[in-house]
């Protein structure tokens, strides 16, 4: 089984009625375990919502795959049916997405839908149609039954920004999210034309439809339909431009929108359900992300009055940002608690991915996998990730878990002597589950007694402390700190020694750190320097021998990331996290 860990914190406020309190779940390691491997371009996956666990895949060449406790076989082939015919790694067009009927069952409710294009006479067109399984056979799609839904034409020689992802809400109807018909500054202007279907959130009603032209009905709580507005009747929000995947939260209903943006920004859009949610408008091409407007275009006068701005955005680079958003989805599951309420999404082209708060606090992960081009869940609210892969055959489906990490992770602890006291510093890097930091002294390095307690912030980004020991006279003193957690497990911290010619420095630059080179300086003999991986896994030692002053460190050739240094003194120790170029 293929697994891959990466860090992320996590922090959950939780609001009383006569004061706060942090309430702090354990910070989840996620890490990505391989299902199912060798899919051809595999794009979205899905479950029918129908009691048998079963997920499906979509493959962007038209053929959609069942899984089936670990066995894998086609539920249905609609290659013939979609175009291009040949997918390559940067083609936008094919099968985007399918969504089961929310009363799906094989007897009476046997419908499934689709999202794909078709491309002919140099015009690409996107289209949803349904489908049905053949009579009493769940495992088998019937590709003779369509009906078509909707088709919606794009400009000619157009072939990106198509959006992808249909869904069915909680309130029954069919929601689709199209692009703004491609090319750079949405050239027609369509996410903003009000007029046309592309660059929205379309809703529309197919329950009860028997067939015909057009195959559905608007409902009438759509925000759109006061007649002579010059606003079609199916929009329930516009200003996308590539709203390629998105999700609704299974518990609040709420949507959330990656939206792809184009030379500034990536952009999450979130809107709660209550009955102004449709009518929102997100800003493209008057905005990209907070940023209005995009190089090259003038301001849009007068700017959209119905303007909702993302409740996150972040920039184009390969560090921290990354060049194409995979909206994710809202963990609901049950089996990692530490993740529950958090909004987990990637970039496809940077492989980084973030977790969302639903207070807003996000944090970054960095992994050496990208090409996540979307992400599901299973009956359970189980999150999965399909990897589309570089390659025909290259193509994967992992399930997400977490594990829980040591509760503190103490960065530094120092020390220095004044006149009559003795003042500590010491700094974490995350906290979870952690009581208090208990300070421990001793005369003679053997038998140490307590100088008293701090207690534990439990922030998950980490905390500054500091300590003042009273003391009579200049002589030699050794701390230490006693981390005591919550469920009354306990650890030692490094011994630092005071008021002697021991009272040193420890020092590890740069933090961001290009050529694979970083530099330390000490004036306290060096044992040895350790990096580690943000899961907590050691990727590199170098014994100093009690070495100590300036030393030039050359470390391995390691992925880009995020890591940890920790030098181990004689008589202190000192860790320092680092980002790796």
């Amino acid at each position: 089984m293929l697994k891959i860990s990466f860090k992320t914190i996590i922090l959950m406020v939780v609001f009383l009625p006569c004061f706060l309190s942090f309430s702090v779940h354990a910070q989840p390691v996620l890490n990505y375990t391989s299902i199912v491997t060798g899919l051809d371009w595999p794009i979205q996956v899905v479950n029918a919502g129908d009691g048998t666990s079963r997920l499906f895949v979509v493959e962007q060449g038209g053929v959609i795959k069942q899984i089936t406790g670990g066995t894998v076989s086609t539920f249905i082939d609609l290659s013939g049916v979609i175009s291009p015919a040949a997918i390559t790694a940067n083609e936008e067009r094919g099968l985007l997405s399918m969504a089961f009927h929310p009363d799906y069952h094989v007897d009476d409710m046997p419908y499934f839908f689709v999202y794909y294009t078709t491309t002919s006479g140099g015009v690409t067109t996107v289209r949803v149609a349904r489908y049905r399984t053949m009579p009493g056979n769940i495992n088998q799609g019937d590709p003779s039954s369509p009906d078509e839904v909707i088709s919606i034409a794009k400009p000619a020689n157009q072939t990106n920004h198509n959006g992808g992802t249909i869904k069915f809400g909680p309130d029954g109807m069919l929601y689709i999210a199209t692009g703004d018909g491609g090319g750079a500054n949405d050239p027609n202007n369509l996410a903003q034309n009000g007029a046309s279907l592309l660059g929205k959130v379309l809703r529309i009603d197919i329950n009860g439809s028997t067939g015909g032209t057009p195959f559905y009905s608007i409902p009438a709580s759509n925000p759109y339909l006061v007649m002579g507005d010059g606003i079609s009747d199916e929009i329930w929000a516009l200003g996308l431009r590539n709203p390629f995947r998105w999700s609704f939260d299974a518990l609040t209903g709420a949507m959330w929108i990656g939206d792809v943006g184009q030379s500034q920004r990536e952009e999450v859009n979130v809107r709660q359900p209550s009955p102004t949610t449709g009518g929102v408008n997100y800003g493209w091409r008057c905005y990209e992300g907070t940023v209005q407007p995009p190089p090259g275009l003038p301001i849009c006068s007068p700017l959209p009055s119905d303007y909702v701005a993302p409740i996150y955005e972040y920039t184009r680079n390969s560090t921290t940002g990354g060049f194409c958003i995979t909206g994710g989805y809202v963990y609901r599951g049950s089996n990692y608690s530490q993740m529950y309420g958090y909004y987990i999404f990637a970039d496809y082209i940077s492989g980084n991915v973030w977790v969302m708060s639903q207070a807003g606090v996000v944090t970054q992960q960095t992994q050496d996998r990208s090409s996540v081009a979307g992400f599901g869940v299973d009956e359970a609210g189980e999150i999965y990730a399909v990897s589309r892969g570089g390659a025909l055959g290259a193509g994967a489906v992992f399930r997400i878990g977490a594990d829980i990490p040591t509760p503190v992770t103490l960065l530094s602890f120092t020390g220095r002597s004044m006149d009559g006291y003795s003042e500590l510093r010491w700094n974490t890097a995350t906290e979870h589950m952690a009581e208090k930091f208990v300070i421990e002294f001793s005369t003679d390095g053997s038998n140490y007694s307590v100088a008293g307690q701090v207690p534990a912030t439990n922030n998950s980004l980490g905390s500054s402390y500091s300590f003042r020991h009273a003391v009579q006279g200049q002589r030699k003193i050794f701390y230490r700190l006693q981390l005591r957690d919550l469920d009354g497990s306990s650890r030692y911290s490094s011994v630092i020694v005071l008021g002697s010619e021991r009272e040193n420095e420890i020092r590890i630059y740069p933090t961001v750190v290009r050529l694979n080179k970083i530099e330390l300086t000490s004036t306290t003999p060096i044992e040895r320097l350790t990096v580690y991986d943000p899961s907590g896994k050691q990727v590199y030692t170098n014994m100093m021998g009690g070495r100590q002053g300036y030393f030039a460190i050359s470390l391995p050739s390691l992925a880009r990331g995020i890591y940890y240094v920790t030098v181990q003194g004689k008589f202190s120790s000192r860790t320092q996290k680092i980002v790796l170029h």
